[in-house]
């Protein structure tokens, strides 16, 4: 993922697709343009992070981009067709 073990790290979502979102409380710019917090994880666990969030009916057909990130840190982006 990118992250670091043991510290919160947020998750993000776009419904607009690839661009730029500045974080300035974080330092950084996330890839996906129009970004929103969509969870945060108060700890990351070693290996991998996930994260459980409702999805409306009315995001079926859509694509979604997410991102998670930390202070200084990002991931890649991640496109989710929703079914």
């Amino acid at each position: 993922l990118g992250l670091q073990p043991g510290r919160s790290a947020f998750l993000f979502f776009s419904t607009q697709g690839p661009g730029t979102t500045p974080l300035t409380p974080l330092g950084l710019s996330l890839d996906i343009a129009g970004a929103r917090p969509a969870a945060l994880l108060s700890r990351v666990p070693p290996g991998a992070a996930t994260w459980t969030l409702p999805i409306p009916a009315s995001a079926a057909g859509h694509t979604w981009w997410m991102q998670a990130a930390q202070a200084g840190l990002s991931t890649r982006v991640l496109e989710v067709a929703v079914q």
